[in-house]
């Protein structure tokens, strides 16, 4: 019931390393965007193009290791918050990088992510938010525009 959009027959869509041709520029997840945001309709605002490259690059010179210590979920945006494989996919992360590092997780979501993530967060226990997660970061959030009310008749 959730989902709204189909794919169009004999076309699958998906992200940089999910495929045999792409596994080895897929960076376990991080390369996930890089791509989508170069595409030349998608990437109106070239301040923002390739913005998700220059995180893994700024988090893999911090010495982060890509689905070690730090992890990158892609989500379908044809499926619903919902319904989204995504959701699951962010806590089972969460829990894999608190069982591999022994350290609480800074979970940053971006665009439409956050509402992903919110949903992933909002699914989990209180006492396992309080174990495993240090903090949320939203960057770029959909939703930023409700922080604003008019006082206008």
């Amino acid at each position: 019931p959730y989902k709204r959009f189909k794919s169009i027959p004999g076309a699958r869509i998906t992200w940089v390393g999910d495929t045999e041709e792409t596994l080895a520029n897929g960076f376990c997840g991080a390369g996930a965007g890089e791509d989508l945001m170069n595409v030349g309709s998608l990437c109106t605002n070239k301040t923002s193009c390739g913005e998700m490259r220059v995180w893994r690059k700024y988090f893999e010179s911090l010495g982060y290791q890509s689905g070690l210590t730090y992890q990158n979920i892609p989500y379908n945006f044809f499926v619903s918050v919902a319904a989204n494989p995504a959701v699951p996919a962010i806590q089972k992360a969460i829990a894999k990088l608190y069982e591999y590092t022994g350290k609480k997780v800074v979970v940053i979501g971006f665009s439409l992510g956050n509402l992903m993530t919110l949903r992933a967060l909002n699914l989990m226990s209180q006492e396992e938010k309080d174990e495993k997660v240090a903090t949320f970061l939203s960057l770029n959030a959909p939703y930023t525009c409700l922080l604003y009310t008019s006082d206008a008749a």
